[in-house]
């Protein structure tokens, strides 16, 4: 978990160098059709049962983490790397009243004290009432917001539809990648050639076989694991990330 925390850390300022060479779907379609095919073959092993409940669950999840994504692209390319790191990270304190809602678990007076003194300190940290969001920031808190959604969704879908983590995974990817394709077809518009400056297709491999990578060492969720429940640990060990981008990114 200390390596998805370092990987999803250093996302952001990998990202935002990226995006220096191409535009944003064009960007995100390379990054994420890469890692499907890589994760292909995890869904193509998966026993019949497990690849339609991966399907049945990937694809509405897979729409659920275009949103995410593109709020995140599109909100790292107008903000800070470090921002956006710190932002997202708030969906870790978000995803108790995610979970309130969507998985009727509401938590304990502790952990509702915590995550208010946390939402506190980072209205703070962003410069208090008076301060202006900004497109990019706002971009980001959305995409705080749908995080702590989609971790509480993918708790209840796997409960009631175990399956492979890397063939969920390879699922929802196909949906990112493919998703931005046909974004880009429908927009006004074209995407301009391929760059061939080697630091673009060098963030690109990162974030691939990264994701990828990070994916494969993670335990691949059976039925008894799957009920909705607290947070995990690896939720928390993810959380870490806004320290990681800040020391990778370089000021923008």
């Amino acid at each position: 978990m200390l390596l998805v925390a370092l990987v999803w850390g250093t996302s952001y300022g990998v990202s935002k160098q990226a995006l220096a060479y191409y535009p944003v779907l064009g960007f995100l379609a390379v990054r994420f059709v890469c890692t499907f095919l890589l994760l292909l073959p995890a869904l193509w092993v998966a026993r019949p049962v497990e690849r339609r409940n991966a399907i049945g669950a990937g694809l509405p999840l897979g729409g659920l983490l275009l949103a995410i994504m593109l709020c995140e692209t599109f909100g790292v390319a107008h903000t800070k790397a470090a921002n956006a790191a710190f932002l997202i990270s708030l969906c870790i304190v978000l995803t108790p009243f995610a979970e309130w809602w969507l998985l009727q678990r509401k938590p304990g007076g502790t952990a509702l004290v915590c995550a208010s003194v946390s939402l506190l300190g980072a209205a703070l940290l962003g410069g208090g009432p008076g301060a202006r969001l900004g497109f990019g920031n706002a971009l980001m808190l959305a995409a705080a917001v749908l995080r702590a959604v989609i971790v509480c969704l993918t708790s209840r879908m796997m409960w009631k539809r175990p399956a492979p983590a890397l063939a969920l995974t390879a699922v929802q990817t196909g949906v990112v990648g493919f998703g931005c394709l046909a974004l880009v077809l429908v927009m006004p518009g074209t995407l301009p050639p391929l760059p061939t400056a080697p630091p673009f297709w060098i963030a690109a491999a990162y974030l691939a076989l990264g994701c990828a990578g990070c994916f494969s060492r993670v335990p691949c969720p059976r039925p008894a694991e799957t009920r909705p429940g607290p947070i995990p640990r690896g939720a928390r060990w993810r959380g870490r990330l806004p320290a990681k981008c800040a020391a990778s990114a370089r000021p923008a």
